[in-house]
């Protein structure tokens, strides 16, 4: 509502476009976050995640597992931004398994909506493997029910039990120490 009196207050003026001229940088960057709309401002930071030499893998992620919610407004407000789709962006700035996590959560609440948090904590689980120290700390800090349901979707995601992959990396990493 504050917004749209703005509008009326300063007859006819645009807050965006006052903020946009009266200010730049990362003071911009903020207070055009606090009026735009959740999915937009989502659409901006992906796009800054994954803009220029490289992606910001850890932000990359974060960004869209925390747009859960409006993620089909994201991606229509992506599109508006960049005038190509995320899913084309992901497909080409990742790759492997990681691409397949983030294709996954690209295309949450479309038709085959499935829970996203599960396949988020299997790539975790998945990276994890490769330090047993980082796999016990993420299993300490879920419940046994997440456990138990990321497991599953771990299994479903490579083929292959966690259990046994966590079995095959201590046994690799018990052959080195001979």
């Amino acid at each position: 509502a504050l917004i749209e009196d703005y509008g009326l207050e300063f007859k006819g003026r645009k807050l965006e476009d006052d903020i946009k001229s009266d200010t730049s940088g990362d003071y911009e960057t903020a207070l055009l976050s606090l009026i735009r709309p959740a999915p937009v401002v989502w659409a901006h930071a992906l796009t800054g995640a994954m803009k220029g030499l490289g992606t910001a893998d850890q932000l990359l992620i974060n960004f869209m597992v925390l747009a859960k919610e409006d993620m089909m407004e994201v991606r229509k407000a992506f599109y508006d931004l960049n005038g190509k789709l995320l899913e084309d962006w992901i497909e080409g700035d990742t790759s492997g398994d990681y691409k397949k996590c983030l294709l996954s959560l690209a295309g949450r609440n479309s038709e085959d909506d499935i829970s996203m948090m599960p396949i988020y904590w299997a790539q975790r689980l998945k990276d994890a493997i490769f330090n047993v120290d980082s796999l016990k700390d993420i299993l300490v800090t879920m419940p046994s029910t997440a456990i138990k349901r990321h497991t599953a979707v771990y299994e479903a995601v490579y083929g292959v039990p966690l259990k046994k992959a966590v079995e095959k990396k201590c046994n690799e990493e018990s052959s080195f120490s001979l």
